[in-house]
This record gives C-alpha cells, structure tokens and sequence, in this order.
C-alpha cells in the first residue's frame, strides 16, 4: 500500500564524524554550536586568602557535563576573574557561565575570600578559610561551598600549648579545606576535555603562626586559569617567619571550555519531488 505523501527511502550511508572542535574561553567571548550537543566545563574564579595570618581562598565553582542544543545556537560566555588580597577578608572569585537559547544556563559560583584572624571565611563555589585563631579569642568558621561546585572551608583554630594559631585552609572541588594538618586546602578535580589530564579548582592554603617557627605548610598548585584559590603560607625568617615567596594570594582566573563533535548527517526519507530535483542536479544516486 503507498504512503501517503508518497515518499521512498533514499539509499542508506552511515553518517561521518569530523574531528573534535574544542573551543577554551580564558575572557569572555561567543560560540556558535555545531551539532545536538556539547560538552563543558565551567570553573569560576577563585577566592583570594586574606593578607595577614589568614585563611586560603575557596576554588571557584566547577561543573562539567553535557548539554543538548541545536545547530547554530550563540552561546554567551563569561569567565570569572580571582579575587584580590585584602583585609578583613579576600576578595571573592567572579562568576563564569554560559547562556544561550533553549534556555541555556549554566552558571558556576566564584570561590569565597578567606578570612584575617578570627574572621570567617566567605561562603562561594568553594568557601574560603577562616583566619588563624588568636589563643586569647574563639576561632571562626569557613565559608560554606555550593553544592555540586565545590566544598567548604574550613574554620581557624589554635594550640595553647605550642602557641601556634592555624588558619583555615580554602575549600576545592574535591574536598573541603583543613586545619591544622599540612597540606590543609581542598584538592582540585582532574578533566580531560582538552586532551591534556589537568586539576582544575584546587583550594588555598591558610597559614600557620604563633610563637615559634612556623610548620611546614604547602602551597596549593596556583596553575593560570584553573579558578584555584589564593594562598597565605609563611615559612621561617629573621626576626621571624616571613611569607613564602612563592606564595599567590589573589585568586586564579577561572575558565569555560566548550567540546563539540562535527558530525555529517546522512540523508533519510525523501519525497518524489526531492529526488526529481536531485537527479537533474546531478546529486543523487
């Protein structure tokens, strides 16, 4: 029995993929999708440590995932800067994102600046550390972390036997900053989407003070737009403990990468009309 719009089936080819289209966004800027859908992965900016006997900064937020869509779809994209040092709290990390048509929203948190003695850390993507505990005064508490984006920071404390006052570490994609163990900020989380295994969404390191030489306290890994969190180590010096040179407070910038697979799509049903024109075009066999 025919069909009713009369159509037939056009020869059967398997359709062929292209290479990989991987688009990195360290600034703001637009995309313009290829196919039905993306991968991503959106790191916002982290937070900075505070600049005196002061917590780690929270990472920014980090999302990964992929996203339906449409060919053709402008996409907007946003990348967080990192925070700046300062007091009684750093600076908190900007806010990356994409949005789009659909609706496309997905929109991950700066990291939270980490806090000045007996100052709390600021709640973000990852919370940022409270400021070490003065032996005289309560410790503080971390920020908090945004759920699915990051974790928190941890609180200040401090040791009246050994003198020494801990700062929190920042909260990282991975787990939620310490006090006082060494290291104390929260790991990052590995991606792969440009090829390349790296750790995005570290948390900063909060320093350790007091009387005495410092312990030792690791820096964070502060790899360029990442979104890791801002650190405040010291290390020991005359008269006394002086900040570890290689120490970043501010935050790190964060990053939008956009993952598309190029993808020919093969001919399905056409109707008579479709083929006639096909044929006189030279363009169906």
């Amino acid at each position: 029995m025919p069909r009713a719009n009369y159509g037939i089936i056009g020869p059967v080819q398997d359709p062929q993929k292209g290479s990989e289209q991987i688009t990195s966004f360290n600034s703001p800027g637009t995309h313009s999708t290829s196919g039905s859908t993306f991968e991503y992965l959106i790191v916002a900016g982290g937070g900075a440590a505070g600049n005196s006997t002061a917590g780690g900064g929270g990472a920014g937020g980090m999302i990964t995932g992929n996203q339906p869509t449409s060919p053709g779809v402008s996409l907007t994209v946003t990348v967080g800067s990192g925070g700046t040092t300062g007091a009684p709290r750093g600076g908190s990390g900007g806010t990356s994102s994409i949005t789009g048509s659909g609706p496309i929203s997905l929109t991950t948190s700066g990291g939270g600046g980490g806090g000045t003695r007996n100052v709390s850390g600021n709640p973000g993507g990852s919370g940022g550390g409270a400021g070490d505990a003065a032996t005289t005064g309560p410790p503080a508490s971390g920020g908090n972390g945004t759920p699915g984006q990051g974790n928190n920071g941890a609180g200040g404390s401090n040791d009246p036997t050994s003198k020494h006052e801990y700062a929190g570490g920042g909260g990282g994609k991975g787990s939620a900053g310490g006090s006082p163990s060494a290291p104390n900020f929260g790991t990052g989380s590995p991606s792969t989407i440009t090829g390349s295994d790296v750790t995005y969404a570290n948390g900063g390191a909060g320093d350790d003070s007091g009387t005495g030489l410092p312990s030792v306290r690791p820096n964070s890994p502060q790899v360029a737009n990442t979104g890791y969190g801002g650190s405040n180590t010291f290390v020991p010096g005359a008269p006394g403990p002086t900040l570890d040179p290689t120490t970043v407070r501010e935050g790190g910038d964060g990053v939008v990468v956009i993952k598309e697979g190029a993808f020919s799509n093969a001919p399905g049903v056409f109707t008579m009309t479709d083929i006639i024109q096909l044929i006189k075009a030279g363009k169906f066999s």
